[in-house]
């Protein structure tokens, strides 16, 4: 398991996200997702494949959580 704070592609969240079966996205709102997050976080296999992800939102003032599938 490799553990870094480089986010993923829209393509491999989208696809990561969708094997969850929580919701089918597109790929310009996994864009925007992973552009409004303060910090993303992933976990790769040693094949390199995306196997986990978190995201850190916040308002920026008060609250923030960790948000985002795994597999």
């Amino acid at each position: 398991m490799h553990l870094s704070l480089e986010a993923p592609t829209a393509r491999e969240f989208k696809d990561l996200y969708e094997q969850t079966g929580w919701a089918v996205l597109t790929l310009e709102r996994c864009e925007r997702a992973l552009a409004s997050s303060w910090v993303v976080c992933t976990a790769r296999d040693d094949a390199g494949r995306l196997v986990g992800m978190g995201r850190l939102i916040s308002d920026g003032v008060l609250h923030a959580f960790v948000t985002e599938p795994h597999r």
